[in-house]
């Protein structure tokens, strides 16, 4: 089986960034929420928003969150009365949908990196296509660090296994 160092690179860089990208906005709340954000305009008539007043001129501002695209903000009014507008899923399970997404998310990446390495592994040669477009067979070297960094995804996301 051959692959392109297209097909490698994209392999190797693609999907461990998107998987870090979701868990990040799985995980953590938003900065938002986290605390207080304040505005200032620069000398050249900017306006900044930051989360630490950088200038004497920086006041503090409330951001309102978005209303959710679910739950008990878009439900009817009659419904929100027969449940004494509680909502339907507790702080406690939304943390575990949201933690079980996220072990999902890593558990189909083990999975993708763990058929990475396997291919890579079983692979007479790799190829690498050079800027000018020119595919070339990988030397022993770069077989050996493309390898080497298959096993280190495989490792950060199956914790070796």
């Amino acid at each position: 089986m051959m692959m392109t160092m297209r097909q490698v690179k994209e392999l190797a860089t693609l999907r461990p960034l998107l998987s870090l990208v979701l868990l990040v906005a799985c995980a953590l709340p938003s900065a938002a929420s986290a605390g207080e954000v304040y505005r200032w305009v620069d000398a050249d008539g900017v306006v900044h928003y930051s989360d630490r007043a950088s200038t004497r001129s920086a006041e503090s501002v409330t951001i309102k969150p978005l209303a959710p695209a679910s739950g008990a903000a878009t439900r009817p009014a009659s419904q929100s009365a027969q449940d004494g507008g509680a909502s339907s899923e507790t702080a406690a399970a939304k943390t575990k949908n949201a933690n079980d997404r996220v072990a999902a998310i890593r558990a189909d990446e083990c999975e993708k990196a763990k058929a990475r390495l396997t291919k890579f592994r079983a692979a007479d040669r790799l190829l690498i296509t050079d800027p000018e477009g020119v595919q070339r067979e990988m030397t022993p070297d770069e077989k050996i660090q493309a390898l080497a960094q298959a096993e280190e995804q495989e490792q950060a996301f199956c914790g070796g296994g």
